[in-house]
């Protein structure tokens, strides 16, 4: 399997590169710590022109570009949705962060809370996503 970097520094990730459907299973961290709800992610229809915005309080966030769909039953209006079919954008600690002391924390101890804040826009489209912009802030 060759390895390759991945990098949001210049604000994109193609989603395909020479025809080939690129695949992402990828934690990009934001920050050292939660913060204040800002804005994660972007990303936006090549097609349709449909736009997702997350916004998060939570140091990391999880790209899944769906590569593994393959769900036995229809979805939305009968629509039978294949591998590339949708992406995922989850917001979250850092992966790992239990075994790394110097991770933002995940563990959460009996009598502590945590709170965490997500917002978002997202329209649904069968139309692939074909760019997605992570800001960094």
């Amino acid at each position: 399997m060759a390895r390759r970097s991945i990098s949001a520094r210049r604000g994109r990730l193609r989603m395909e590169s020479e025809g080939k459907q690129l695949t992402y299973d990828q934690n990009f961290c934001l920050a050292s710590t939660r913060g204040p709800l800002k804005l994660a992610s972007w990303a936006q229809g090549a097609n349709s022109g449909v736009e997702m915005e997350l916004w998060t309080t939570e140091p990391g966030v999880q790209l899944y570009t769906g590569q593994y769909l393959a769900p036995p039953s229809p979805g939305l209006e009968g629509r039978r949705y294949k591998a590339f079919s949708g992406f995922c954008l989850e917001s979250q600690v850092w992966p790992d962060a239990p075994n790394r002391p110097y991770f933002p924390q995940a563990t959460l101890w009996p009598g502590s809370t945590t709170m965490s804040r997500n917002t978002g826009s997202d329209c649904l489209n069968s139309d692939p996503v074909s760019v997605f912009q992570h800001l960094l802030r």
